[in-house]
C-alpha cells in the first residue's frame, strides 16, 4: 500500500473446476514468485481456462480473488497492491464464572468468500482472507495481518464449550477490519453437554479402541460443514466423551479401521441433548466394512494407471435412507465416513475399503485424455469383497469452423461445449440454464476461424459460440461418439444491433453499476 515492491511473495493460479469441482479429487494451480521488483510469471497456465489467483508474503495480509479470470491470450498481466493489514484483538471467558478459556481456537474470515460477485461491485469486495490464533493463559488472542474489509465471520472453538458463531448475516458481526487498526472483541463460551458411550463390533459386541467420534447435527447437517463439529477418539477400551455440545438433537459418526462408518441420521444413533446441558449416554455399534476393488481400462483392455477412482452415494430407494436430492447425497460424502478414494496401479487395479453396507454406491473413475465414467449403483455385504471394472473411453472430438453472415472467417470466436444430460435432451432450456452444463474450458477460433474441442463426453452435445458485436449462438444438434472426430461443423454469427440506454433512481439521478 506504500507503493514499494514486495519481494518474495506466493502467487497462486488455481484452476476454476466449475461444475466438476465436486467429482474431482486434484485441485490443480501453479505458483510463482516474485523477485526484487514485485513481478512475477505464471508461464504454465492453459489458454481458454478461468483460474482464481491469490498472493501471500510475510508481513502482509493475504489476498485472494474470489471472481474467476479467464486466460483469453498467450500473456495475462494481472497486478496486486498489498496493504497493511489490521488486527483482532479480544479475550475469551467462561460465560458462567468470567474465567478465562485457554487454548481456544479463534478463526477470522474477512472480505466476500461466498456466492457470485456482485454486479456493479468493485474488485475489493471479491477479495477474501482468513486469520487464526489461540488464546493464552489469560484467554486473550491476537490476529495480526488481517485484510482490510468487513469481517464475514469470526469463530471460537474450545473442548468441552459450545463453539462461538459471530457473522455479518446474524447482527452480532465483528467490526470491519481498518488498514493498521486493532479491532477489540469479547467473547463468552457456554459449556455445553456431552455425549459418552463405548464404540463395539455389531456382530461380537466387543468394544473397538480408538475410534474416531464426530457429533453432527439433525435436520441441518449442512451446518457442519461451516462451523465443524464435536469430535475426539475412543480409547483402548472404545470409550468416549464428547463435550461442548450445544442443546439440541444430534446422530453420531464412528470412524475405525476395518468397519463401516456408522450413520448420523439413523435412529441408531440419535441422541438429544436437554437445555440444561448435562451428559447423554449412547453407545454405537459398528458392523464389518466391505471392500470394493476393480480394474480401470481403456477401450482396447489395455490397464490405466494413476486412474482417480471414488466412492459416492446413490440415490437411496424411497423409504430406506433417501436423502432428498443431489445436494444432500454430495454433502453425505463429504462428511466423516461419507466416501473412499484411490489411485490405481501400473495394472489398473484399485482397492476402497471401509465401505458401509447399509448404503448404495456408485463408483466413479477420471483419468486425464480420458471421458469420466461410473458404475451402476452397487452394494457390498458387511466383511466382503466385491470387484467393480470399469472401462475409460476417449472422447470425442469436434473440428469446426465459425464464419460471419457473409460467409467470411471469423477469428477469435469464443467457442464452449458441454454434456447435456438425456433426461434435459427433449425439453426447452433457456441459455442461463444451458451454461450450466458447459465445460470451464473455452476453444478460440483461429485467423482461419477454425477451432477444435477435444476429450468430449459422449451423447448430446451443447455449442456455444460468442464475440463481441455478434448474437450468441446455441446449438445442441451434436451427437458425440467415444473416439470419434466430428469435422467440417459450421457456426454461423449474425451481426446483432446495439441497444444503449441509462438507468435513473427515483430521485432522477443516475444509477452506477
Amino acid at each position: 500500500d506504500t507503493g514499494k515492491p514486495v519481494a518474495g511473495a506466493r502467487v497462486l493460479a488455481m484452476k476454476d473446476m466449475g461444475r466438476r469441482f465436486f467429482n474431482s479429487t486434484t485441485l490443480e494451480r501453479d505458483v510463482a514468485l516474485t523477485d526484487e521488483s514485485g513481478s512475477y510469471a505464471l508461464d504454465t497456465l492453459t489458454q481458454g481456462t478461468t483460474y482464481r489467483f491469490g498472493v501471500m508474503a510475510d508481513g502482509f495480509a493475504p489476498v485472494f480473488s474470489m471472481a474467476g479470470m479467464e486466460v483469453m491470450q498467450k500473456v495475462e498481466t494481472q497486478d496486486f497492491t498489498l496493504v497493511r493489514g489490521g488486527s483482532i484483538v479480544g479475550r475469551v471467558t467462561r460465560k458462567d464464572n468470567g474465567e478465562p478459556v485457554v487454548g481456544a481456537r479463534v478463526v477470522a474470515a474477512v472480505g466476500r468468500m461466498m456466492g457470485p460477485p456482485r454486479r456493479g461491485g468493485n474488485e475489493e469486495e471479491q477479495k477474501a482472507g482468513t486469520g487464526t490464533a489461540t488464546t493464552g493463559e489469560d484467554g486473550t488472542f491476537r490476529i495480526e495481518n488481517m485484510m482490510p474489509g468487513p469481517v464475514m465471520s469470526g469463530q471460537v472453538k474450545a473442548p468441552g464449550y459450545v463453539t462461538f458463531t459471530a457473522s455479518m448475516w446474524t447482527g452480532n458481526g465483528w467490526p470491519d477490519v481498518e488498514p493498521g487498526g486493532v479491532n477489540e472483541v469479547v467473547i463468552e463460551l457456554e459449556p455445553g453437554g456431552s455425549v459418552g458411550g463405548v464404540v463395539t463390533d455389531a456382530k461380537t459386541n466387543e468394544p473397538i479402541p480408538y475410534a474416531e467420534v464426530t457429533v453432527l447435527p439433525q435436520g441441518n447437517p449442512w451446518r457442519a460443514m461451516f462451523t465443524g463439529s464435536p469430535s475426539t477418539q475412543a480409547d483402548g477400551a472404545g470409550k468416549f466423551t464428547v463435550s461442548g455440545i450445544q442443546p439440541g438433537e444430534y446422530g453420531i459418526v464412528a470412524i475405525a479401521p476395518g468397519y463401516a462408518a456408522s450413520d448420523a441420521q439413523s435412529d441408531a444413533t440419535k441422541f438429544t441433548v436437554p437445555e440444561e446441558g448435562g451428559l447423554v449416554s449412547r453407545d454405537v455399534a459398528l458392523n464389518a466394512a466391505g471392500v470394493l476393488t476393480g480394474t480401470v481400462k481403456d477401450a482396447q483392455g489395455e490397464p490405466i494407471a494413476g486412474a482417480r477412482v471414488r466412492t459416492r452415494l446413490a440415490p437411496q430407494p424411497r423409504g430406506e435412507g433417501g436423502r432428498g436430492g443431489r445436494g444432500g447425497r454430495r454433502m453425505m460424502s463429504m462428511l466423516p465416513g461419507g466416501s473412499g478414494a484411490d489411485l490405481t496401479d501400473q495394472q489398473g487395479r484399485f482397492v476402497i475399503e471401509d465401505v458401509s453396507s447399509d448404503r448404495r454406491w456408485i463408483v466413479e473413475a477420471e483419468a486425464d485424455d480420458f471421458v469420466a465414467t461410473e458404475s451402476d449403483p452397487v452394494t457390498v455385504a458387511p466383511g466382503d469383497t466385491k470387484d467393480v471394472d470399469l472401462v475409460l473411453s476417449r472422447g470425442g472430438a469436434l473440428e469446426g469452423r465459425v464464419i460471419d453472415d457473409r460467409g467470411g472467417f471469423l477469428p477469435g470466436v469464443r467457442v464452449q461445449v458441454g454434456y447435456l444430460p438425456a433426461e434435459r435432451a427433449g425439453r426447452r432450456i433457456s441459455a442461463w440454464e444451458v451454461d450450466r452444463y458447459l465445460d470451464p474450458t473455452v476453444y478460440f477460433t483461429d485467423d482461419d476461424g477454425k477451432f477444435r474441442a477435444e476429450n468430449l463426453r459422449p451423447g448430446i452435445t451443447i455449442v456455444k459460440a460468442e464475440r463481441e458485436g455478434y448474437v450468441t449462438f446455441y446449438k445442441r444438434d451434436v451427437v458425440m461418439r467415444a473416439d470419434a472426430t466430428i469435422d467440417g461443423y459450421t457456426v454461423s454469427l449474425t451481426r446483432g444491433d446495439v441497444m444503449e440506454g441509462k438507468v435513473f433512481g427515483s430521485t432522477g439521478r443516475p444509477l452506477e453499476g
